[in-house]
């Protein structure tokens, strides 16, 4: 965007302001005043939500209003499921899921699954589609 003398090139400059304009705009980092579209995203939110966020939304989620809380119990559900894929691992439960060796680093395979039975209603489907428009 600069020239061989030095100099700012206008129109390339111009077009990149406008295009990260545009771009800040569709994620609503910027807004414009009266433009209904494109307005502040803080009135998007109901009149209430700063005063009521805790009593609504934390119970939408079924989250917890203790972020502690909730890592902690995260942490114990992780624990506990990396536990049993442990001891599944160990007594060969893992129904051929096994952890191996590539590269240098660890490498989970899965065994290749058999082919699922065709589900009954795919035949009179593919006879009707067939017969519609050959």
């Amino acid at each position: 965007m600069i020239d061989e003398q030095g100099r700012m090139e206008r129109i390339p400059y111009e077009l990149c302001v406008l295009k990260a304009l545009r771009e800040a705009i569709r994620r609503r980092e910027i807004w414009v005043v009266g433009a209904n579209p494109w307005r502040n995203p803080e009135h998007d939110l109901p009149a209430d939500f700063e005063d009521n966020r805790d009593v609504h939304y934390a119970a939408a989620l079924r989250a917890p209003l203790d972020g502690a809380a909730f890592v902690a119990d995260l942490k114990a559900r992780l624990d506990a499921a990396l536990t049993g894929f442990d001891s599944a691992l160990a007594d060969g439960t893992t129904g051929g899921v096994r952890i191996t060796t590539g590269h240098g680093d660890g490498w989970i395979a899965a065994p290749a699954m058999d082919k699922a039975p065709e589900p009954a209603n795919l035949a009179p489907l593919k006879a009707e589609v067939a017969r519609r428009w050959g």
